[in-house]
């Protein structure tokens, strides 16, 4: 189904935090030898903090077994992650300035980034109902073409009138989805581009940082990004369809059949 936080039924996050304590347990564990000569309570302090930190990284690894399918665990990237975590781990806990502050720096700086610039991107874990779409009148005859009056009704925010042309209405959404090895926002993301050819406003808070974020996302190798376009049933006047959208992409459903 996924999620919008931290996914723990995602084998990948229990081993991540394996991953760290097995670091902080060897950093405290070869700190107690490279400094023989150390204050005796500061050396019984590690001899206490090296052993319970590997007990919480064991308990970490039995929690992603009981959290997840056990047959993930044949997935030979567990093991990849657990190594990656631990040394990248050790390396920042032993030498904090030239690594762990930057690297802690470095992931915040993302992570906001990410937050912020997709924003115009709505999280849909289950299938939801996004938008009514109600066709008023028509088709008119405007402008040597044939259009049909509508009024859009999401789910939130006002209401927007359109004219979409004679036949069959289009939807254009864009899906967001994460790789399966990423635990954060396991949830498909969703934006309604365009409504019977027309465009929607992004609801972008910094359109600077979303465009950026555009333009890198096919970059991006943790993320997958698919553009998908339905069509209605023939329109008529009156006439309503519910816009919905899932993991499993776009539907447009006429509003009788809802009832």
């Amino acid at each position: 189904m996924g999620s919008s936080g931290f996914d723990i039924t995602n084998p990948f996050f229990f081993i991540t935090v394996a991953g760290v304590f097995a670091g902080g347990a060897i950093c405290s564990l070869g700190s107690i030898f490279a400094r023989p000569r150390e204050a005796r309570p500061a050396r019984s302090i590690k001899l206490v903090v090296a052993p319970l930190l590997a007990a919480c990284s064991i308990l970490s690894v039995l929690a992603a077994g009981l959290t997840s399918d056990p047959r993930s665990f044949l997935d030979i990237r567990l093991l990849y992650a657990f190594a990656a975590v631990t040394v990248t781990a050790f390396v920042s806990i032993r030498f904090p300035r030239a690594l762990g502050i930057p690297l802690l720096v470095g992931f915040s700086v993302a992570f906001v980034f990410f937050s912020v610039s997709m924003i115009p991107w709505k999280h849909a874990a289950e299938e939801i109902r996004v938008a009514d779409v109600r066709i008023l009148a028509g088709p008119d005859g405007i402008d040597d073409s044939r259009h049909f009056s509508a009024e859009v009704i999401p789910e939130r925010g006002g209401s927007l009138f359109i004219r979409i042309p004679e036949g069959q209405m289009t939807v254009k959404a864009q899906l967001i989805r994460n790789a399966d090895y990423v635990f954060w926002d396991s949830a498909v993301r969703y934006r309604i581009m365009m409504i019977g050819g027309n465009p929607l406003v992004s609801d972008s808070t910094v359109p600077l940082l979303t465009a950026w974020f555009e333009r890198l996302l096919p970059t991006l190798p943790w993320m997958r990004s698919n553009i998908i376009e339905v069509e209605s049933e023939e329109l008529y006047s009156p006439s309503s369809f519910t816009i919905f959208v899932g993991p499993e992409g776009v539907r447009i459903v006429p509003l009788f059949l809802l009832s």
